[in-house]
């Protein structure tokens, strides 16, 4: 079974600082997940916020006999609502369950309203996993301590890489956490040139010249720099990753087949963004 969780958000929304491209149509999506399906991807990773993505996945299930397994999260929660709201997404998903339902936010996690919600779905099959997804460190030290979570999702690539999260990667598998990884790509930052940066992730010029000369110097691009780095540390169970098109999805999966050296993990690793805020896309302005 393939590590890769298949993203859904650019299905639904236009995603993405490097997206010039928009939404991939309907039938580019189909095909997406018949390559999905045939390279063995089971899960689906997608929110009741990512516009259409829901819908889509459902229709699509209404034409195949196989199904993808669903992750996602809902937005704006009325706790009074949730377990309605949850049955409701399975109709339109057309799936019997949620595989790992999603605290919207660390906020949502922390104030706990939605807990005993979550247990009443655990108990109801609609969902099997509660999961959470985090930002911060702070956050991640926070969700490894309670045993109600079995599911952490965390950014991580090569500027969020295993210098600022190994330690709690390690801490979380320790304790029989699943860890899924987000954000390989840094919503496409890592593809631009750095002269074209805008706005305050201008504040991320040099760390990006630093990595284009890494790709040079060892003759790789960067897409498979990114996916290579994430499938390296066995301890990541998941790599979420979104793709346009079935062709770049086959070559996400060729590439993830592929070793990459231990001096180019040290490079990578070596890498510290002096501004970490800025590893965090709602931060760019």
């Amino acid at each position: 079974m393939s590590r890769i969780i298949l993203g859904t958000v650019q299905f639904g929304l236009k995603y993405g600082i490097n997206n010039y491209l928009g939404q991939p149509d309907q039938f580019s999506v189909y095909k997406i997940f018949d390559k999905a399906q045939e390279i063995k991807i089971s899960t689906l990773d997608t929110a009741y916020a990512y516009g259409c993505a829901h819908a889509i996945i459902g229709k699509y299930h209404s034409l195949r006999n196989s199904k993808f397994k669903i992750n996602t999260k809902f937005s704006s929660v009325n706790p009074e609502l949730f377990i309605k709201q949850v049955a409701n997404a399975c109709v339109i998903l057309g799936t019997d369950y949620i595989d790992t339902c999603f605290y919207h936010s660390f906020q949502e996690f922390k104030n706990q309203s939605l807990k005993s919600y979550y247990n009443e779905l655990l108990t109801k099959g609609l969902i099997k996993n509660i999961g959470v997804s985090i930002y911060t460190n702070e956050e991640f030290e926070t969700v490894i301590n309670d045993p109600s979570v079995n599911v952490i999702q965390i950014p991580f690539n090569l500027f969020d890489n295993f210098s600022q999260r190994g330690e709690l990667i390690l801490k979380a598998k320790a304790v029989g956490k699943t860890i899924q990884v987000r954000s390989i790509f840094l919503q496409g930052l890592f593809f631009m040139k750095p002269d074209a940066l805008k706005g305050n992730t201008v504040g991320l010029k040099e760390e990006l010249v630093i990595l284009k000369n890494i790709a040079k110097d060892f003759n790789i691009t960067i897409s498979d720099l990114c996916i290579r780095y994430a499938f390296h540390y066995k301890e990541i169970d998941n790599i979420i990753i979104g793709v346009d098109t079935a062709e770049q999805l086959q070559s996400n999966i060729n590439s993830s087949r592929n070793i990459i050296s231990s001096e180019v993990i040290d490079c990578i690793n070596k890498i510290q963004v002096k501004n970490t805020s800025l590893l965090y896309p709602y931060n760019w302005k």
